[in-house]
């Protein structure tokens, strides 16, 4: 009986870890379950802060919304001072096969890194932004054709040679302001040039016409 007794008691023992251990495990699945939720709310208020204040959240560029006022900008005092402007379209080469072998997280980390650099290697009154997906526009304010080329020639060689997590390339098309011209048009010309840069082999410049 007293044997009996102490099975018993060990049993019932037992019992009760038991049961503390799995309310402990269902306190924590919950407890990282909250945080895992917290953590989807807070990325998306930062998004829509970045939204609010015309910033790309994953590049830190300026974007689309925000760049397309600052072209119209541009524009419209280009005009009345008689300056040049220049546009140039950017597509990172074989981005679609990176986020096929590494998968998108590796390609939101070089979509980021190329942000960053981007960001320090254009002049500093060069306006640069994410475009979409792997394009991205550089806005040269008072830069006729040939400084244009020259500058997005230099961008397009560092880009080659900086030290990323995955080595790249760009295709940049350039395309120089007409006065009167519509943005739509400017957009147009320089779209073209980079198609023909990308048709051309990659990693290169191309101007428009």
């Amino acid at each position: 009986l007293t044997r009996l007794s102490r099975q018993v008691v060990t049993l019932m023992e037992l019992r009760r870890v038991n049961r503390q251990l799995r309310q402990h495990l269902e306190e924590r699945e919950w407890y990282e379950q909250q945080m895992q939720d917290y953590q989807r709310l807070l990325e998306l208020h930062n998004e829509e802060l970045s939204t609010q204040l015309g910033v790309d959240p994953l590049t830190g560029l300026s974007s689309r919304r925000a760049f397309t006022v600052a072209l119209e900008k541009t524009l419209s005092q280009a005009a009345m001072e008689q300056q040049p402007v220049a546009l140039a379209l950017i597509d990172i080469d074989h981005f679609k096969a990176i986020n096929d072998q590494y998968g998108h997280p590796v390609g939101d980390k070089v979509l980021s890194e190329f942000g960053h650099l981007l960001r320090r290697l254009v002049p500093l009154n060069a306006i640069p932004a994410r475009h979409g997906g792997e394009e991205f526009v550089l806005l040269l304010p008072g830069m006729d054709l040939d400084r244009a080329t020259r500058e997005t020639e230099a961008l397009c060689r560092a880009v080659r040679e900086a030290p990323l997590s995955q080595s790249l390339t760009v295709s940049i098309g350039v395309a120089a302001w007409r006065v009167g011209e519509s943005t739509a048009e400017l957009y147009a010309r320089a779209d073209a040039a980079l198609y023909a840069a990308k048709r051309g082999g990659r990693d290169r410049v191309m101007v428009a016409d």
